[in-house]
C-alpha cells in the first residue's frame, strides 16, 4: 500500500522527484533534488568547494558548488565530510560546461542519508 501512495504522489504536479547524477542533465533550469554518493569533495584556493558526485572531477557527472563567501559559513570541515556519504541536494539545476549543477548557499539544501539527515544544518 505505501508503495502505491509513493507512486501516486510522485506524478503529481509540483512533487519533486529525486533523481541521479545521470539525470540531472535532463533537468536544465528546473528545481530538483540529486541523491548519490559523493564522489569527492575539492576547495579551491580561492575558497570555493565543489561537491561531485558520479565521478571524480573531471569525470564526475553533478557538482553541488559552494560558493567561497559561504564556505565558511557551512564549514569546510562539514563540507569535507560529505565525502563518501549518501546525499540528496536540492536546488536549481544549471548546465556548466557541460555538467549539471546545483549552486550550494542555504544550509537546508543537502541533507544527508541514512539515518544523518539533521546534518544538514552545516554539522551542528
Amino acid at each position: 500500500m505505501a508503495a502505491l501512495l509513493c507512486l501516486w504522489l510522485a506524478g503529481l504536479p509540483g512533487m519533486v522527484r529525486a533523481v541521479t547524477p545521470e539525470e540531472a542533465l535532463q533537468l536544465d533550469g528546473k528545481n530538483g533534488t540529486i541523491e548519490g554518493i559523493v564522489s569527492d569533495v575539492n576547495i579551491t584556493e580561492r575558497g570555493h568547494a565543489f561537491i561531485n558526485m558520479g565521478g571524480v572531477y573531471p569525470n564526475h557527472t553533478f557538482t553541488a558548488y559552494v560558493p567561497a563567501v559561504i564556505v565558511p559559513i557551512l564549514g569546510k570541515e562539514y563540507l569535507e565530510s560529505l565525502r563518501g556519504k549518501d546525499i540528496a541536494v536540492t536546488g536549481k539545476i544549471k548546465i556548466y560546461k557541460g555538467k549539471p549543477e546545483i549552486v550550494y548557499n542555504k544550509k537546508d539544501q543537502v541533507v544527508v542519508k541514512g539515518g544523518e539527515s539533521e546534518k544538514k544544518e552545516g554539522g551542528k
